[in-house]
């Protein structure tokens, strides 16, 4: 069994999960359609980590796979 210590793994942030709900609860759905909702909430999610992520690195890497996963689409 293996034995995963999340804390030590995480991307490091400037974010509390205070502000984070914040951030989430500013996302405006009415004008997105039902089925393009899912989308629209993780786009909204990767946008808000990534801009408050404190590694240049990191928050790099956050971005370009945002991009990637929109580019798919």
């Amino acid at each position: 069994m293996t034995v995963n210590n999340r804390e030590k793994s995480a991307i490091p942030s400037s974010l509390t999960p205070g502000e984070f709900a914040r951030h989430m609860q500013m996302l405006n759905l009415d004008d997105i359609p039902a089925h393009k909702r899912k989308i629209a909430i993780i786009d909204h999610m990767m946008r808000v980590a990534a801009s408050n992520v404190t590694d240049p690195l990191a928050a790099a890497e956050l971005s370009q796979a945002w991009l990637s996963r929109k580019a798919k689409r």
